[in-house]
């Protein structure tokens, strides 16, 4: 087959220049229509979400997860994706409590080891005695019953006792018991010694008859006339008159010689401070001079 040279060689330059000049490629065409669906899945089996398969959560070897994003309920400390519990700042620790570096601790007192805490309404009955069984009487006298502390262990005990000697066998000092120290109707008749208790022991006016048993305290009285007194004219003059020794004065007397002596006036009559005696002061309204007898009327208590 005969080619003619020169109509090949053009060809060959036409197709050359064809492949060199090749342009871009033109825009997507549209999209086709819908295929076919495809078949339905098995269902997924959500038990195993309820237990755990030993990997911590995020761990991508887990072929069942479930994104955080996807959970409802979720509280709100935790929602905010922020772990603020760890280090103890959104708590305040009150007394007796500790909290460091995320820890809540109970501050320990005392000097025991034990690492629990106690309730609040225990009871130390079989370690301690109670205050309320130290401060109330068993029924029995010391020594006796039940000896809960010794002797030894008190303290504040007076000089005269803490020795161990009883020296009180002897009279108590005058004055040493007062009325305040004594129960009501603790001293009876039989606990005082007969004559122990005379008028100078008794203050007076601290016996009333509402105090006293019938035939209980006897009465004696006595009349104590002092030394006549001869008053001159309108002239003043004063006198005591005193009872004879445990007699104490309740009333003063006196009387003129004569019937003309009545004009004597007693100005003042008064009992002395220690009540053995009686005060007068006469005063003669006559022009001459008068006689005067005082008297006094005394009594003591015999017990």
């Amino acid at each position: 087959m005969n080619i003619n040279k020169t109509m090949l060689a053009g060809s060959i330059c036409i197709l050359c220049l064809l492949v060199a000049c090749r342009g871009n490629e033109g825009p997507t065409g549209p999209t086709g229509s819908t295929g076919p669906q495809g078949p339905v899945g098995s269902a997924v089996d959500l038990s195993v979400l309820l237990s755990t398969d030993g990997t911590p959560p995020t761990d991508t070897s887990d072929p069942y997860q479930l994104h955080g994003d996807r959970l409802t309920g979720v509280p709100n400390g935790f929602a905010d994706g922020v772990d603020a519990g760890g280090t103890g700042t959104d708590y305040t620790a009150g007394d007796g409590i500790s909290i460091s570096s995320g820890t809540i601790s109970v501050l320990w007192g005392g000097d025991g080891s034990a690492t629990t805490a106690a309730r609040s309404d225990h009871a130390h009955n079989a370690l301690y005695t109670l205050t309320a069984t130290l401060s109330s009487d068993d029924g029995d006298d010391p020594n006796v019953g039940s000896n809960l502390v010794h002797w030894n262990r008190l303290t504040g005990v007076p000089t005269g006792f803490a020795d161990g000697t009883d020296d009180g066998g002897g009279a108590l000092a005058d004055g040493s018991v007062t009325t305040a120290k004594l129960a009501d109707r603790a001293v009876t008749r039989g606990k005082i010694a007969d004559g122990a208790v005379g008028s100078t022991q008794i203050a007076s006016s601290s016996i009333t008859a509402s105090e006293l048993a019938p035939s209980a305290v006897q009465i004696e009285t006595e009349n104590v006339v002092g030394a006549e007194l001869i008053l001159p004219g309108n002239t003043g003059v004063s006198t005591v008159v005193f009872c004879s020794s445990g007699y104490k004065a309740t009333a003063g007397t006196w009387h003129g010689g004569a019937s003309a002596d009545r004009d004597i006036s007693v100005i003042n009559s008064i009992r002395t401070s220690s009540g053995t005696g009686w005060e007068f002061w006469f005063w003669n309204r006559a022009s001459t001079s008068r006689s005067i007898e005082p008297g006094v009327a005394c009594l003591r208590l015999v017990m």
